[in-house]
């Protein structure tokens, strides 16, 4: 379910990762490489006219009613959209035609914050070295 300021967001980069998929060779599996990459492409798609980052402002702006955005931005980035249509709980039925503008809405699918944090953590969890730990805190 989504709206056209929200549509870029849950296409892109995605997207992008799929058809990296496809083109590279059955071996290639690093997806830390990958995400490293990726901020690039997201620059590039969004110099082309694509909206993936930039509708986020306009739902903060909306839901702050401000343009003190920032402490959604941070909070944000380890923030996911809700999955498995659990936004329908409460007896709300959000249709396609529903407004879409609840903060989940401007968190985008993969939280680079919280991708970071688990990349950091498994790293921790397989060799917890003192540089590490020094690393987690």
């Amino acid at each position: 379910m989504v709206t056209p300021l929200t549509i870029d967001s849950r296409i892109w980069p995605r997207t992008a990762a799929i058809a990296e998929r496809f083109w590279s060779s059955e071996n290639t599996k690093d997806v830390s490489h990958l995400n490293k990459r990726l901020p690039f492409i997201s620059k590039q798609l969004e110099q082309l006219g694509l909206t993936h980052q930039s509708y986020r402002n306009v739902l903060f702006r909306n839901l702050a009613k401000s343009e003190n955005i920032v402490p959604l931005q941070v909070l944000s980035r380890v923030c996911e959209p809700l999955k498995i249509y659990t936004r329908n709980k409460g007896g709300t039925e959000y249709q396609t035609y529903s407004p879409f503008t609840l903060f989940a809405d401007a968190c985008t699918p993969d939280a680079k914050d919280a991708i970071l944090f688990k990349n950091d953590t498994d790293e921790y969890l397989k060799n917890p070295s003192k540089k590490n730990k020094e690393i987690m805190s």
